[in-house]
């Protein structure tokens, strides 16, 4: 079950990535100009869309299979709630920025070895069947998406809390509520689940407003998931 939680989630990504692409840099012809003009050669522009849905990718899949559990996960976070606590930065910017800068290394390692291995895939148009334009989703720039995947991987660590944070916020809010849990839930948030019912002191009380705004993304990524997979298999 938790593979299954981890590539669908992976696939998730792929499509959002891809749809907030279009939406941003398609849709409006002044912009559409700008990008093309600016953003040169061709598969610069390509290479950025594909290695992004390898990013997000490859941080859901992470996400959904994380573990508070586990002995090295116990300190997670500690370095940026010491820096928050001494120097006000938020927590969650110090894990972005150093998991950007971690991954951007490791994109330019493995852009050079794809080089020195003369990786190039080249795209195009997939047409017949709806299973034909759906296989694009593993077929199409593999090597790019792949690329984002491993930068992705390289940079986890200091996502880590992010992961702990979005985990402890929907089991805790769960629990609070006296919801059971569902079929589709992972082994990892069930375990979560169970132990903040046990210790529901460590539930932590959120703002209604956060609740809004969770409750909002969670329903944008389902729908740009959605057009993600209309633009990859009709519009790419």
């Amino acid at each position: 079950m938790l593979t299954i939680d981890a590539v669908v989630l992976a696939h998730v990504g792929v499509l959002i990535v891809a749809a907030l692409y279009y939406l941003i840099t398609q849709t409006n012809p002044t912009v559409k100009h700008w990008w093309d003009t600016t953003v040169t050669p061709a598969s610069l522009r390509h290479d950025i869309r594909d290695v992004g849905e390898g990013v997000l990718a490859s941080c859901l899949a992470q996400a959904i299979v994380w573990n508070p559990f586990k002995r090295s996960h116990q300190k997670t976070g500690r370095v940026f709630r010491e820096m928050h606590e001494r120097f006000r930065v938020p927590v969650g910017l110090a894990a972005v920025v150093s998991a950007l800068m971690i991954g951007a290394v490791a994109f330019l390692i493995g852009e050079w070895v794809l080089g020195l291995l003369s990786v190039h895939l080249t795209s195009h148009r997939v047409m017949g069947s709806l299973w034909n334009r759906t296989t694009t989703l593993w077929t199409s720039n593999w090597d790019k998406k792949a690329l984002g995947f491993i930068a992705a991987l390289a940079a986890r660590r200091p996502l880590y809390v992010l992961f702990d944070q979005a985990q402890a916020y929907f089991a805790g809010r769960r629990a609070s509520a006296g919801k059971g849990l569902s079929f589709y839930h992972p082994p990892v948030f069930k375990a979560r689940y169970n132990y903040l019912i046990e210790n529901h002191h460590e539930v932590l009380h959120y703002s209604r407003l956060l609740t809004y705004v969770m409750g909002v993304l969670v329903v944008a990524g389902v729908g740009l998931a959605g057009f993600g997979y209309y633009v990859l298999t009709y519009k790419a």
